[in-house]
């Protein structure tokens, strides 16, 4: 099996890539390292570690400006993780999110059609990496719940599905988006939530929860992310929006609890007021996914934050 991925030395990118390495296939693995929302140094060491594998061709370079259509050909399975997440800095930097979503979005499908149009075009799925912010504040049913986005970013997540809906019948390839929910372990991005909970404690420094805390979240472990996004890249019967969401809801103030018993250490806690865009729940139905995809949540949340806590204490040693 030959992929392309995009945002390949992301979070989810990045654990994508290692395990289509483990299985054997081959990846042409595509990363910009864009700084808008934190310095590449923790994603370039990634690379750096990942060798010379002769399983991965590694480009990096901008989705809008590459010769895509010329990349494509051989490749069998297209997973498109390239975006720029996060919701406070998409308040400031739209700009930077337009271009990293939504044009590079276009970009790659653009791409698509016109190298279907030649011989050694193979692909048979392009999967997307879309979130549950695209449901708004209240991201709790299934696939056919409403679409508000309450941020930019998830306006723009939003936007780059709607690219795949107008392109749908110029790719001849089955087209498959994915709505991650609140993803973690490890390589979990510095500026969410739970990292920052977990590098607070071995630090002893103050943590920052907003609201209450009791704000919940359908977590999902990294690894159960990637085993979904293989899934529907591989399934004959994958189609359409899937739900890809833990089945238990945890509180922050859960979540923080949880962290202390690991590390053996309590939080220095402070709350403050609620972050604009912030969702107050997430417990999204994924029902679609277990049937259609053979998804399961096979990690616990104490195995996740468990494997997480490990990964942050190795990057510092």
């Amino acid at each position: 099996m030959k992929y392309l991925v995009t945002g390949a030395a992301g979070f989810i990118g990045s654990n994508l890539i290692d395990r289509i390495v483990q299985n054997g296939d081959e990846v042409i693995a595509i990363e910009n390292f864009d700084e808008t929302l934190r310095p590449a140094s923790s994603r370039r060491r990634w690379h750096r570690q990942l060798g010379n594998s002769p399983q991965v061709k590694f480009i990096e370079g901008d989705l809008v400006d590459l010769p895509l259509p010329d990349l494509l050909l051989d490749v069998e399975v297209v997973i498109h993780q390239a975006a720029t997440p996060g919701l406070n800095p998409s308040w400031i930097h739209f700009d930077r999110y337009l271009h990293n979503n939504v044009l590079a979005t276009q970009s790659l499908a653009q791409a698509l059609v016109k190298a279907s149009e030649r011989p050694r075009f193979l692909v048979k799925r392009v999967v997307h990496a879309s979130t549950s912010s695209v449901y708004g504040l209240l991201a709790t049913g299934d696939e056919l719940e409403p679409t508000r986005p309450i941020s930019p970013y998830g306006i723009s997540k939003l936007a780059s599905e709607q690219v795949w809906g107008a392109y749908a019948k110029l790719i001849p390839a089955d087209l498959i988006t994915l709505r991650y929910f609140s993803v973690y372990g490890p390589r979990q991005r510095s500026d969410m939530a739970w990292s920052q909970f977990i590098e607070a404690i071995l630090n002893d420094e103050e943590i920052q929860i907003t609201g209450d805390g009791e704000q919940t979240r359908s977590v999902t472990y990294v690894g159960d992310v990637v085993t979904a996004t293989l899934q529907a890249g591989n399934s004959d019967r994958a189609q359409g929006i899937y739900n890809i969401c833990g089945d238990v809801g945890i509180s922050v103030n859960e979540a923080i609890k949880t962290i202390e018993t690991l590390i053996g250490k309590s939080a220095k806690k402070t709350y403050v007021p609620t972050r604009l865009g912030d969702q107050a729940r997430t417990q999204g139905k994924n029902k679609k996914a277990k049937t259609e995809l053979g998804f399961t949540n096979s990690t616990s949340i104490q195995e996740g934050l468990a494997a997480q806590i490990k990964n942050a204490l190795n990057e510092r040693s």
